[in-house]
């Protein structure tokens, strides 16, 4: 009782207690109380290499007509600004904003009901997904045990994709409806910093049944994490995540244009600091050489002018993705218990077929923690064991390559790909630099 109480969020204080009384077939439980002031504002900030700053405030009002409804208004700014990206990466834009209105006790002690209205506009020039959103979640959320849950949420929105190329056509703008359920299910003994037991996050999501969508498809994943301490200060974690995308109707056709700009957002992607960490964000699997030429004739029989600038990897993301994680959590020599150490091996793939554990890349690497009032704050340096011959070049450099151009040309004005030396800037040639990659984030990685 007084766990629920707590987490009602109208209270700052609740104590329980079992007064005198008489031995009889009841109990009388006193509850003594002390409200939480109704309206709470909070800002919230962090950085991140592959994010750069980012801001998020709120303003909740905890009684909203009474009834324990409690509304939140939730900003989210992704700035960019910052970063420093390894590779080819780009920093990702994101400007959100919703309102949540929880209604608790939901016919049942354990179920709540949350209404969720939403507007997003996001750049990634990682994959080309430019767009804006707008539209409405509506969830319900079983409490099986704390921190244990089952949700069930439709969303239905409508997306306006921001890229010119789309911009004009009729397919361009598309709504979207979606059906998911989830669920958090297991038992550690932290919730917040857990050192022992084990858990399931499966996920399943259907778009297209029940209002026309223009995207349609069925989505299932699952990812298990165990924690095991060895000794007091000394643990092993291992996570394990598979998924998979069956896309049905019009969008079986992902090689369309219009389908695959849609699907960006929906496909796997695998690398990062909370993934395998070997590759930066989302830079592990197929990837895409593009550039931007600006064609120049000359005339008189001379050859014409192609510059290319710009030459840059996409990720194209996968239908399918395995990836997976074992650490070795350690105490910091002569440090205090506020630092720790970690030593991982990390796994994946992402793919458009089938999954094929000979095609996984592995990556290795420590990492640095230190535990602060709000988390971990978390310095990890990755090393790629089996790099694919992307990871090993320059966006420049591989083009200099697939063109046969040989290392180091120059020349400002030659015409053709012979240009690409003074894009490369370097020889052109592979780097074992480019096997490390560093990430720096607050949280545990997973």
């Amino acid at each position: 009782g007084q766990r629920e109480l707590f987490g009602l969020d109208l209270f700052r204080v609740a104590v329980a207690e079992v007064p005198e009384q008489p031995r009889d077939s009841t109990v009388t439980v006193r509850y003594t109380v002390r409200e939480a002031k109704l309206r709470l504002i909070r800002a919230e900030t962090g950085y991140g290499l592959e994010d750069g700053i980012v801001l998020e405030p709120s303003w909740t009002h905890r009684n909203f007509f009474g009834g324990a409804r409690r509304l939140t208004i939730t900003g989210e700014y992704r700035s960019g600004l910052g970063a420093q990206p390894s590779g080819s990466y780009e920093p990702i834009t994101r400007l959100g904003v919703t309102a949540a209105l929880r209604q608790p006790y939901l016919f049942s002690r354990k179920l709540s009901g949350i209404f969720t209205p939403f507007y997003l506009r996001e750049e990634n020039p990682n994959i080309r997904s430019y767009y804006q959103e707008g539209g409405v979640t509506t969830t319900l959320l079983y409490e099986l045990m704390p921190f244990r849950t089952v949700s069930v949420a439709y969303t239905l929105a409508r997306a306006y994709p921001l890229q010119q190329e789309t911009a004009g056509l009729e397919s361009g703008i598309y709504n979207r409806s979606v059906l998911s359920a989830s669920a958090t299910l297991g038992k550690v003994d932290d919730y917040l910093n857990p050192k022992r037991g084990m858990l399931f996050r499966p996920l399943l999501e259907e778009s297209g049944s029940l209002i026309p969508s223009g995207v349609q498809y069925l989505k299932a994943a699952l990812e298990s994490v165990r924690y095991q301490p060895i000794s007091e200060r000394v643990g092993v974690a291992a996570r394990l995540y598979a998924g998979r995308i069956w896309p049905n109707g019009a969008s079986k056709q992902q090689t369309d244009f219009v389908v695959e700009s849609r699907f960006d957002r929906i496909r796997f992607y695998a690398g990062g600091a909370s993934d395998v960490r070997g590759w930066g964000l989302q830079q592990l699997g197929p990837r895409m050489l593009l550039a931007d030429s600006v064609y120049t004739p000359v005339g008189g029989g001379q050859t014409d002018s192609i510059r290319v600038t710009n030459l840059r990897y996409e990720p194209e993301g996968g239908l399918a993705k395995l990836a997976g994680n074992v650490e070795v959590r350690l105490p910091f020599p002569g440090l205090g218990p506020a630092w720790s150490t970690a030593l991982f091996l990390d796994f994946g793939q992402v793919t458009e077929g089938s999954l094929s554990p000979r095609q996984l890349r592995y990556g290795t690497g420590a990492g640095l923690r230190y535990e602060t009032p709000i988390g971990y704050v978390r310095l990890d340096i990755g090393y790629k064991l089996n790099p694919s011959r992307f990871d090993l070049y320059s966006p420049a450099g591989y083009y200099c390559l697939i063109n046969n151009i040989p290392e180091g040309t120059r020349g400002e004005g030659e015409s053709g790909p012979a240009q690409c030396g003074d894009i490369t800037g370097d020889d052109g040639g592979p780097s074992a630099w480019r096997r490390l990659q560093l990430h720096i984030s607050i949280g545990q990685a997973f």
